[in-house]
């Protein structure tokens, strides 16, 4: 056997030190492969075969936010706030804490409060359980248009709580005159209450008496559209009146901080009625915004001679 001298025993021991750590760190990588094969798959198995991959991580800091470009403020109102669910992407209306002052937008409630998600308020206003108009009672007057001293003047008023809906009559047979007129009336009701807005409507009712006398032409009918009201009236006139288009609107009810006002609101013509003779006029309305038509001034006695309208603002019957 040949004798390693001193310099051949150091290399030998280097070496076999070496082999003791590099057969450490193999077995270390192995043990390290099988450990992350859970999660993220191993390079290799120990035998040479392939390694078996672990599940994919789901989740975490580095998945996709679902809520990152969703908006959802259009669900916000005075008691909820639009939130977007991170499951799902959806928005949704969350209702914030009851009690939670807010602002119902009714001017006739006070320490307005959500609940449930709704936004509820006391009401402080009055309410309205009616509304009236006086018999032969005018707050303003339109002129007579015709001949203003032709026959006789009559007052036809609608009775209480009736407006001024509209005409019918015949023209005279031998010219396309007004020959008869009478004025039609209609019954004025008020719906709503509380929080919901209220409405007049106009019921169907009186016919006034049938004025001039000389008929036998063509029939004429002129009426306001459902729930309107006369609130003024054009046409043509010369000695006699030719022809005339009602004016229509609705009364429509205002809330204020005190109390509520009627108002007319957009008005319509009607198609005239009666013939092209005479000369045309301007429109002839109420005294202001408020007032609607109650009383039809016609002067006659064969024919019309001429025709206006008298107005007044209807009440509202309010309890406090």
């Amino acid at each position: 056997m040949r004798m390693l001298n001193g310099k051949g025993a150091a290399r030998a021991a280097i070496m076999a030190e070496l082999t003791t750590i590099c057969f450490s760190l193999s077995a270390a990588m192995v043990v390290l492969a099988v450990g992350c094969g859970e999660t993220g798959g191993s390079t290799g198995g120990m035998d040479g075969t392939a390694g078996t991959g672990g599940t994919a991580g789901t989740g975490g800091t580095g998945g996709t936010d679902l809520c990152a470009a969703v908006d959802c403020s259009d669900l916000d109102d005075p008691c909820n706030v639009g939130t977007c669910d991170p499951a799902t992407g959806a928005c949704e209306a969350v209702a914030l804490a009851d009690l939670t002052a807010c602002d119902d937008g009714h001017a006739c409630t006070a320490n307005d409060a959500c609940a449930s998600g709704q936004c509820e308020g006391e009401v402080i206003c009055a309410e309205i359980i009616g509304i009236t108009t006086t018999p032969s009672f005018s707050q303003s007057e339109t002129d007579l248009v015709g001949n203003v001293n032709g026959g006789f003047l009559f007052e036809d008023s609608c009775p209480a709580d009736y407006v001024l809906i509209g005409v019918r009559g015949e023209l005279w047979s031998e010219e396309p005159l007004m020959g008869r007129m009478r004025a039609l009336c209609g019954r004025l009701e008020v719906s709503g209450g509380g929080l919901d807005p209220y409405s007049v409507t106009v019921l169907s009712g009186a016919n006034l008496p049938l004025r001039g006398a000389l008929g036998g032409g063509t029939s004429f009918r002129a009426v306001c559209p459902e729930n309107q009201m006369v609130v003024g009236f054009a046409g043509r006139a010369a000695a006699l009146v030719d022809q005339l288009v009602l004016r229509c609107a609705p009364l429509e009810i205002m809330e204020l901080p005190d109390e509520f006002v009627g108002f007319i609101g957009t008005i319509t013509e009607l198609a005239p009625v009666g013939g092209n003779g005479g000369i045309p006029f301007e429109a002839m309305d109420c005294g202001n915004t408020r007032e609607v038509a109650t009383i039809a001034r016609i002067r006659a006695a064969n024919l019309i001679d001429a025709f206006g309208i008298g107005c007044q603002e209807p009440d509202l019957v309010q309890l406090q």
